[in-house]
């Protein structure tokens, strides 16, 4: 790092003098400078659409001509005046916004938004530029895939350090262009009463491609540090360095902060630190690189404890709700998704349906009188805030094994093989009956049970869910033996499998759902179903939990680029690890699902054979899986494609000093005329690619 650091002096930019949050280690600079754009286009790279906005200043594409539009402030923002008229003095001095003789083009409403801070025990303010109502419909929607923690968590390893860093005032960098500022108008009545009028010289909170203007724009930053083997990830504002040890960290820390300052962004020192740890809150959610698990902060647990008891107790008074304040309650319930799974989704649906549809009959200043479904789910998901605490990171491979891959594993061996698993039921129910048994070949619980006639009526997947219910009240001293274990369950209904991970939007559905956490809390049991097809025993096309579906980012490359690299390489691979029938480059290959043409499901599971040529192409997800598993597999030749990404989260894990590890792998760049998705909504590529491919080998 050191080397580095010397380098960048050596080219003749300046360098902070002190390793410590204090003024000698901040570089007073805007993107927009003359050094920070040097920096840009010299060491980072930067392509020539992004220097010209440093150059010139950030200028919206429109869908539509802009009309001339005056709207007065919101709410919010007049019961805050004093708070709003510190703002704009702050706005003023720091030469992000203008004092204009007249309304802009655009005058716009301001809006204060408020959060509270479990934590600090207080409410936040933020000040916000209403543009939704009027701007924002003009300017075109601008995607971006942002670094959170879906994306960057097959980056940590266990017992890694990590050390978080906070960019200041994020939005603010970007200048607009002189040409766009008309759009960015306000006013505000000054302490004597009179209107002012102002307009906002870069962009400002409220405006909706905000987060992908910055988000592109540090995506060399991002690039040039992957470059260089430094695990970093930076979300929206957020950013977090991972390393091995802790000194490791801290001299990536370094590295990190020193290249953001010199491309001109402003550090955020009070939420920034240099002291590595392996437990620390990110993105809302506190990791453990230890225990490898993600749980919600305390304070937060609390918080929204105290608004379900609030909630509960006026239903059960026949007191009605605020639509907004429910709304409040349900928004931070999902928040814990990460750290609680699936189970705040199933518990708080009735909610939510209801919830739906008075919004969507009524509007938002409607009130809502919950029912005892909603009661009934918001006092299990009470309890739940504090039992489902904790729930484990994905690891991609190495390091200690985890209870998640634990789970993944067994459910692995029920989707694909055939043999005698414990803690195992499986159930079909047909039109008129049910049939549930144990699968570890002892065939206890081995149960039938007959549909009532208004049963019988009911849809298959609610016949599958009535079986799961059945068994568990039917046997409750055989599941009260199993307490404190996992017990899973297979299902060819993809209906039943939903309900038991999602809830259900209706009524008599959700109630089903609910009597069986209820029995599953009663248990103490944790029920974890998996979903296989009819017509093959143990396959499933379904990951456990949410992540189910099915991948939409695989792709494949055009066949004549793909041999020609190939024929290079002099690579000629027997096996296709990732493959159908239908698009498989060698005749024997491995499947996702079932195949009846595929030599084995699952790519993960299958033994490898120094004797073959594995060709990888997979979906952008799972690279880092499928480059540690090779890493894991001395002597197994293989030949994996990867676009060429810097600033995605798997480049510091394949090239973690800036190139291949010397004598194991080769590298060799190429350029495809076209791709094809495997899948028609698959959004990854576009059908012509603007940039090339890795092709990584090992012969």
């Amino acid at each position: 790092m050191s080397g580095i650091l010397r380098e960048f002096a050596k080219r003749g930019y300046k360098l902070p003098s002190a390793i410590h949050q204090g003024p000698d280690f901040v570089l007073d600079r805007s993107i927009h400078s003359e050094e920070a754009i040097r920096f840009s286009t010299e060491i980072l790279k930067m392509p020539a659409h992004l220097v010209k906005i440093l150059k010139e200043g950030y200028k919206p594409k429109l869908s539509r001509l802009v009309p001339r539009y005056f709207e007065n402030n919101n709410k919010s923002a007049l019961d805050n005046a004093g708070f709003v008229r510190q703002k704009i003095d702050e706005w003023l001095q720091a030469g992000f916004a203008e004092e204009i003789p007249a309304a802009a083009y655009c005058n716009n409403p301001l809006s204060v938004a408020q959060k509270y801070d479990p934590v600090q025990d207080k409410i936040k303010l933020r000040p916000v530029l209403d543009l939704s109502r009027h701007f924002n419909d003009c300017v075109e929607d601008q995607p971006v895939q942002l670094d959170d923690l879906s994306r960057t968590e097959f980056m940590l390893e266990p017992n890694d350090f990590i050390i978080v860093f906070d960019l200041k005032n994020q939005f603010c960098h970007v200048r607009l262009h002189p040409e766009v500022k008309k759009y960015f108008g306000f006013s505000f009545a000054d302490d004597s009463g009179r209107i002012r009028f102002y307009q906002f010289r870069v962009m400002i909170y409220g405006f909706k491609t905000a987060v992908a203007v910055v988000t592109k724009l540090l995506a060399p930053v991002k690039a040039y540090l992957h470059k260089l083997g430094v695990r970093n990830s930076i979300y929206v504002d957020d950013g977090k360095t991972c390393g091995r040890t802790a000194a490791e960290t801290y001299w990536k820390q370094v590295l990190v902060l020193t290249v953001v300052q010199l491309g001109g962004w402003s550090v955020q020192w009070e939420k920034t630190d240099f002291s590595p740890v392996q437990k620390l809150c990110h993105q809302g959610v506190i990791i453990d690189t230890v225990n490898m698990r993600y749980s919600a902060v305390e304070e937060k647990v609390i918080l929204l404890q105290g608004l379900l008891k609030i909630v509960i107790a006026n239903a059960e008074a026949g007191r009605v709700e605020q639509a907004k304040v429910l709304a409040l309650v349900l928004g931070k319930t999902i928040s814990f998704l990460r750290s609680h799974g699936p189970i705040v989704q199933v518990l708080s649906r009735a909610a939510q349906h209801q919830l739906g549809q008075a919004v969507f009959h009524r509007g938002w200043e409607t009130t809502i009188l919950l029912h005892s479904g909603c009661i009934a789910e918001f006092r299990l998901l009470f309890d739940a805030l504090t039992q489902f605490n904790g729930q484990f990171i994905p690891h991609a491979g190495g390091g200690a094994a985890v209870e998640l891959e634990k789970i993944r594993q067994f459910c692995d061996l029920v989707r694909y093989s055939t043999v005698e698993l414990p803690n195992l039921f499986v159930s079909d129910a047909s039109d008129t009956a049910a049939f549930v048994y144990r699968a570890d070949g002892t065939f206890q619980c081995v149960t039938e049970f007959s549909f009532d006639e208004e049963q019988r009526t009911c849809g298959s997947g609610l016949r599958e869910l009535l079986a799961v219910r059945l068994m568990l009240q039917n046997e409750p001293d055989y599941f009260r033996r199993l307490a404190g274990q996992k017990v899973y369950w297979q299902t060819d209904s993809q209906n039943c499998f939903g309900f038991l991970i999602r809830g259900s939007r209706k009524p008599h559905i959700q109630a089903v759902v609910r009597e069986i956490k209820l029995l599953e809390k009663s248990f103490d049991i944790l029920l974890i179903p998996v979903w296989t097809p009819r017509s093959h025993e143990r396959i499933v096309i379904a990951v456990l939990g949410s992540k189910f579906s099915l991948s939409t980012d695989e792709w494949s490359v055009a066949r004549p680029a793909l041999w020609a690299m190939l024929y290079r390489i002099e690579m000629f691979p027997s096996v296709d690890a990732f493959a159908t029938q239908y698009n498989c480059i060698c005749p024997c290959f491995f499947s996702r699902s079932f195949d009846s043409l595929s030599a084995g499901t699952n790519f993960f599971l299958q033994p490898l054979n120094v004797s073959d040529v594995y060709f990888c192409c997979p979906p952008v997800s799972l690279i880092i899986p499928v480059f540690r598993r090779m890493q894991n597999s001395p002597g197994v030749k293989f030949v994996l494609i990867v676009p060429d990404w810097p600033a995605q989260c798997f480049w510091p894990v394949l090239f973690p000093t800036g190139g291949p590890a010397a004598g194991e792998f080769r590298v060799k760049k190429f350029r495809a005329p076209f791709f094809f998705a495997n899948r028609a909504e698959s959004r990854v590529f576009t059908a012509h690619p603007t940039f090339d491919l890795l092709v990584i080998f090992r012969k």
